[in-house]
């Protein structure tokens, strides 16, 4: 039989291995040989029985009928201790942050019995799914969707167990536990892991993990069985990105995970609750070959292993006035951009989500359209009416380094469909020390451009990354 759980101690004496239920590894550094022994045989009667129990319960043959159980009375199997948990996590979480939920069970089964040539009824799945939504207290009784969510819960479970015997008696000891893709480390020592297992150099990638778990979701090897669903359809997140996200618990990490696969990317900052948790994403491909494309969370940088290099201290807000226009005038698409040289920078801000109105901020889209790879519709936020209004960037390249110093041009464009045009360009010095103004005349009204510390509480709208 495969060995399922090893757990691997190493201190002054030769590494010893423990072979255990539950597909796991754990490997303590730091403790001596008579520990060793010890640890080894307070791990076999604590956590050796409950591993074998619990892991059983996500298998199909137990999983299904208990979660059946339950959306027919309400009540789970006396020993699926481990689903109820899930379960009540995992509806607190929707109930408190409305970005992911565990109730598609029953989209779950159909979407594993569709063929590959005959999809399921989109629209009966939606229309179930709102039902589904709408259901509160004693009425909501789905078939719930846990067997992914289980298992974070059961290794956060786990990793307790072994902390508690660890750092109670060796508090010097490091520990890191490692499932598949997701990896944990906690203990005075940090260790250096690849996201994704990139076997490229990207130094995105390469980070620094201590007291805290790294999970990874979506990836192309998932198949459908662990397929991310979009939280208000039950309908599996098509093109979506890979996610790394690393938190202080799998069952935190999980649930980022999930929802921040199925966020758009103008909305994947805003859905990090905590500057303790970090994302990076692996953007979706059709062409395998092709260098991967990647997004952080601004968290994310402190992380890496050169995160020395990738250090921001300003980030540039963007104060903008848009003129009050006739009633029945549409509001204008506007785009921000930096170039140096004559060559473009980076993407501050594009407002307006039709792209075939996108021609119509001529200047723009004519430097827009040389840029190979990017998609700029995926950095669209919706057009804002007359008035004020704030965007803050972080003042990093389309790749994440940090703007260099030097001499830029920022470039304003406004375009109405059926209305005027305008454009701006505005001379700015990085790092910035003056705020810069000026004045449109049609399309654009004041424009105010200022530094503010990385470290500073946003008030603005968060604009992404560079694209």
């Amino acid at each position: 039989m495969k060995a399922l759980f090893s757990l691997l101690l190493l201190g002054s004496a030769q590494a010893q291995t423990l072979t255990l239920p539950g597909p796991i590894t754990v490997e303590v550094s730091g403790i001596s040989g008579t520990a060793q022994t010890q640890l080894q045989q307070q791990l076999q009667q604590s956590l050796l029985p409950q591993l074998q129990q619990q892991w059983a319960l996500l298998k199909d043959e137990q999983y299904w009928p208990a979660a059946q159980l339950f959306a027919s009375t309400g009540q789970w199997p006396a020993q699926a201790t481990l689903l109820q948990q899930a379960w009540q996590q995992c509806e607190a979480w929707w109930q408190q942050q409305r970005s992911y939920h565990c109730r598609f069970g029953a989209a779950r089964k159909v979407w594993r019995q569709a063929s590959a040539t005959e999809l399921p009824d989109r629209v009966k799945l939606r229309r179930e799914a709102r039902q589904l939504l709408g259901q509160t207290g004693t009425a909501l009784r789905p078939l719930p969707d846990l067997q992914g969510f289980a298992q974070a819960v059961l290794l956060d479970d786990a990793l307790e167990k072994v902390r508690t015997s660890v750092h109670n008696r060796w508090p010097e000891a490091s520990l890191h536990l490692k499932f598949g893709h997701w990896q944990a480390q906690f203990g005075p020592t940090a260790l250096d892991v690849a996201a994704f297992a990139e076997t490229i150099q990207n130094p995105l990638t390469a980070i620094r993990l201590q007291q805290q778990v790294l999970l990874q979701a979506n990836l192309p090897d998932a198949g459908a069985k662990a397929a991310v669903w979009h939280p208000l359809e039950a309908w599996p997140v098509q093109y979506g990105p890979a996610v790394a996200v690393t938190s202080q618990s799998f069952s935190r990490a999980w649930l980022l995970a999930q929802a921040l696969t199925a966020v758009s990317p103008a909305q994947r900052k805003q859905s990090l609750p905590q500057d303790t948790d970090a994302a990076l994403w692996r953007e979706w491909q059709q062409d395998p070959a092709a260098a991967p494309q990647f997004q952080a969370s601004a968290s994310w940088f402190g992380q890496l292993q050169a995160a020395a290099a990738w250090q921001q201290s300003q980030q540039l807000q963007l104060q903008l006035e848009l003129p009050a226009l006739q009633r029945q005038a549409k509001r204008p698409y506007v785009s921000a951009w930096l170039s140096q040289h004559g060559q473009w920078q980076a993407q501050l801000l594009l407002l307006g989500e039709q792209p075939r109105w996108y021609s119509e901020l001529r200047s723009w889209w004519r430097q827009a359209n040389q840029q190979p790879g990017k998609q700029f519709d995926q950095l669209a936020g919706a057009t804002r009416r007359a008035g004020w209004h704030q965007f803050l960037w972080d003042a990093r390249l389309p790749d994440g380094r940090p703007l260099p110093a030097g001499d830029y041009i920022l470039h304003l464009e406004a375009a109405r469909e059926g209305g005027g045009r305008e454009q701006l360009k505005l001379p700015l010095h990085w790092p910035l020390q003056q705020p810069l103004l000026q004045q449109g005349q049609h399309e654009l009204g004041q424009v105010r451009v200022e530094a503010q510390p990385v470290s500073a509480p946003a008030s603005a709208a968060a604009v992404n990354p560079s694209g």
